[in-house]
């Protein structure tokens, strides 16, 4: 179950039982719908995927995807998940299809594409573009022994549509689609331009300079920060929660900003947390 608090009204420290965290296990990777109506949420490496409509809280969604879930992203009302070298599309349910308890009572429509070209084995880091038309696959240099490589995904046929050698692990695309950004550390960045190859669904990468124009994930675009992975300030420096021993991590991909929300995703955690801070 997904933790969900709202600092908007109140600064009051949540209460949390620390004898619900998991003190083994892989750590959460989440996503947000434009508007952030939807959140889903899977623990890295497992098969369930689990949407909840956060602007109503009236349901959520358990949804066994049949593989390990390494990447997903929700644009609408379809969300995408990858892994297993396969792309798995989803229709979410209509108003109608949700009983006033939340139950979804309609069936959920999937589509499967397979990835097309080398498995490359070892850990894998993916992002999937806002409009879930394109996959970016990183293999990090330390598992290949080389450099690096990045690898671009054409969503709907699975195929190959562009790539280039890497020096980062973490991928991430602009909130346009246009750039691909990736990092090892918030110091070290590198960037590239989708450029679309005239009458070819292939695509250049062309090398960007200077940073990312919304920033970093684990960075607030808003102002907002974390002093020493503890205590959440306002842009204008106010303190608004300290939080709980079981919610601090040191890990910075293990927060993950989104205007006013910060979620929190550390394997330590039995589920994701997310804030709406004010």
């Amino acid at each position: 179950m997904l933790q969900l608090f709202s600092l908007v009204d109140s600064a009051t420290l949540p209460f949390v039982d620390a004898s619900q965290s998991s003190r083994q296990g892989r750590p959460w990777i989440l996503g947000f719908s434009p508007g952030e109506k939807y959140i889903l949420f899977a623990r890295l490496g497992s098969n369930e995927v689990t949407v909840v409509d956060y602007q109503s809280h009236g349901w959520r969604l358990d949804i066994d995807a049949g593989m390990e879930v390494y990447g997903l992203k929700v644009n609408g009302n379809t969300i995408t998940v990858e892994g297993d070298r396969r792309l798995v599309t989803w229709d979410l349910p209509k108003e109608g299809d949700v009983s006033v308890g939340g139950a979804v009572t309609g069936q959920v429509s999937a589509q499967t594409t397979m990835l097309k070209g080398l498995e490359n084995q070892g850990p894998k880091f993916t992002s999937i573009s806002p409009d879930l038309c394109m996959l970016a696959e990183i293999l990090p240099k330390y598992v290949t022994g080389i450099a690096g490589s990045l690898t671009i995904y054409d969503v709907e046929t699975g195929v190959m549509i562009g790539g280039t050698k890497v020096d980062c692990d973490t991928p991430w695309f602009s909130p346009d689609g246009k750039q691909i950004w990736c990092g090892m550390d918030v110091g070290e960045v590198q960037g590239w331009e989708v450029v679309k190859r005239s009458g070819s669904p292939k695509i250049d990468l062309v090398p960007l300079t200077g940073s990312p124009p919304k920033g970093w994930p684990w960075r607030s675009f808003g102002g907002y920060t974390i002093a020493d992975d503890v205590l959440i300030l306002s842009p204008e420096g106010k303190q608004l929660l300290l939080l709980p021993p079981d919610w601090v991590s040191n890990e910075r991909e293990m927060k993950v900003w989104r205007g006013q929300f910060l979620a929190l995703l550390h394997g330590t955690l039995s589920e994701p947390v997310v804030l709406e801070l004010e």
